[in-house]
């Protein structure tokens, strides 16, 4: 009889840790897209998931003008990541290219690069700000940016990763963003948002 309280005990730990896991991913995601003036696709893109999310958002006519948030500080293979941006663009089509364009920066983490892509959203005298970032990544983008810079009106569209699949947490790659975000969420809310 104790071995099957056991067993019992520990089936309902693993469902509860299953249905824990189910819920942790899915958490992060804010898709709340809103019409706005800009766009800004936030760096550290995989596999150009922002990118491509951005443009499709511009079309759609989500926001006048985009912005590729692209790092001026590091050179991979002889260039910047702005300068791979603003190559990308001059090949773009032309609805594209024409309303889009690099904020250049030197931004090390997400409040960084809210804190640096002020000057490009003042220039085009933007209010209504959409981000587009991973998946995983909109409610922290989302809770930094309203933050920082609360004289702008924020909203968040969500390119989708491995985090909105089903069973997403069968990815080992997909477990440690998670796990990673949630670090960077708790830092963000107990430590660097009081800084």
């Amino acid at each position: 009889m104790r071995r099957l309280i056991k067993l019992l005990l520990a089936f309902a730990v693993l469902a509860g840790v299953l249905w824990l896991l189910s819920r942790v991913g899915p958490w992060l995601i804010i898709d709340q897209p809103q019409k706005s003036d800009v766009l800004i696709i936030l760096g550290g893109d995989e596999n150009d998931i922002r990118l491509h999310q951005g443009e499709q958002l511009l079309r759609q006519g989500y926001a006048g003008h985009g912005f590729i948030d692209a790092v001026i500080s590091s050179v991979d293979f002889g260039r910047t990541p702005a300068q791979n941006a603003e190559e990308y663009l001059s090949r773009a089509p032309q609805d594209v290219r024409t309303r889009m364009s690099v904020c250049p920066m030197t931004a090390d983490s997400t409040k960084e690069e809210i804190m640096a892509v002020r000057f490009c959203l003042e220039r085009v005298g933007a209010r209504r700000v959409l981000i587009v970032t991973s998946d995983y990544h909109t409610r922290r983008s989302l809770s930094v940016a309203r933050k920082i810079l609360p004289q702008f009106q924020w909203s968040a569209s969500a390119a989708r990763t491995q985090v909105s699949q089903p069973k997403w947490w069968r990815r080992r790659g997909t477990l440690r963003d998670v796990f990673i975000e949630y670090e960077k969420l708790v830092f963000w809310k107990l430590v660097e948002s009081h800084l």
